[in-house]
Formats: structure tokens, C-alpha cells, sequence
């Protein structure tokens, strides 16, 4: 898109569509708190993005199915929602966008053990890097 390589996702009706991440393990280390993370991405239509990503939420209600004959654990906090939200004015031009994550875990507890993920909530995005640096 535009003359460069990017990864191209598309939503299906009106839901929105995810794109998930995992860290290195090798970056990962003991006491990270807080992450930046800068998306590259092409404005090609209206509609908003956001991260959610695995952190500490000692407030989110524990969601565990316990008493039944099958355990379900959810890891409280593991979606949360990143402060930012990017809107969409289908400049047709690359941007950059900055998220600063709080009080992050990073534990793979999101599907597929991902770390975050882009929350798109448009009928096409393109993005062509991501970058995670710690704060």
C-alpha cells in the first residue's frame, strides 16, 4: 500500500477484526511496568483502532468457572484497554501512531499466548511495523 509492504486485514460486516503479538521472550524481563509501542499504519478509511494488552487489573472480576466439573481459568487483566484511541480520517497517507502501556504484564494470556493485540475497528487496515520499547 502506498509503494510500501505492509499486512493488509479486513473485517467482516461489523465486527471488528484483531491482529495479535507476542513478545520476544527474550525482551521480556522481570519488572517491566510500562511499554510504548508505535504502530506504523496506513489511513486508508474511517474508523479507530486500539491495543488491548496483557496487564495487571487487580480490579477485573475474577471470571473463573470453579465448582463445575471443568476448571476455566481467565487471567484478570489480560485485555485491557490501552488509553489511546486512534481515529481514522482516511487521509490515504502512512502515520504513526504512539501507545504508552501501563502497569504491563506481558504473560502470553491472550488467545494464541499473545502478549497484545490491535483492536481495528474498520473495514480495512494496513500496518507495517510495530515497535515495543520500554518506558
Amino acid at each position: 500500500m502506498g509503494g510500501l509492504q505492509c499486512h493488509r486485514f479486513k473485517s467482516i460486516g461489523t465486527n471488528d477484526c484483531y491482529a495479535y503479538f507476542m513478545i520476544d521472550p527474550s525482551f521480556k524481563r522481570t519488572g517491566i511496568t510500562n511499554a510504548r509501542v508505535e504502530v506504523d499504519y496506513f489511513d486508508s478509511s474511517i474508523g479507530s483502532f486500539d491495543i488491548q494488552y496483557d496487564g495487571w487489573d487487580y480490579e477485573a472480576p475474577d471470571r473463573s468457572e470453579k465448582g463445575s466439573l471443568r476448571l476455566v481459568v481467565y487471567d484478570q487483566g489480560a485485555y485491557i484497554s490501552s488509553e489511546e484511541k486512534i481515529i481514522q480520517q482516511g487521509t490515504r497517507q502512512w502515520q504513526t501512531a504512539e501507545f504508552h502501556l501501563k502497569n504491563v504484564r506481558f504473560a502470553n494470556s491472550q488467545n494464541g499466548n499473545a502478549d497484545f493485540r490491535l483492536r481495528i475497528s474498520c473495514s480495512e487496515f494496513f500496518v507495517r511495523r510495530v515497535a515495543v520499547q520500554l518506558e
